[in-house]
């Protein structure tokens, strides 16, 4: 597979998300690779997991959606 040096200018969306995807895994697979802990969220549970424990640290509320406001500067 040829790779492709991304750029903002000439990377679409797409692109730009697969590299985004590809970094995270390298990341999280590199983290437990090194015994690190990892914390992250599942669903509204804040979750801690280390050397293949998982303890439940807390709960977040729902996510939210952002609402679009127009302001009309006069």
């Amino acid at each position: 597979m040829a790779r492709k040096i991304i750029r903002e200018h000439n990377a679409t969306k797409k692109e730009r998300q697969e590299l985004f995807s590809q970094a995270g895994s390298r990341a999280i697979n590199a983290a437990r690779a090194a015994s690190l802990p990892l914390t992250y969220v599942e669903g509204t549970t804040i979750v801690r997991e280390e050397h293949g424990k998982k303890t439940i640290i807390g709960k977040v509320g729902p996510r939210m959606s952002v609402i679009q406001k127009k302001i009309k500067l006069s």
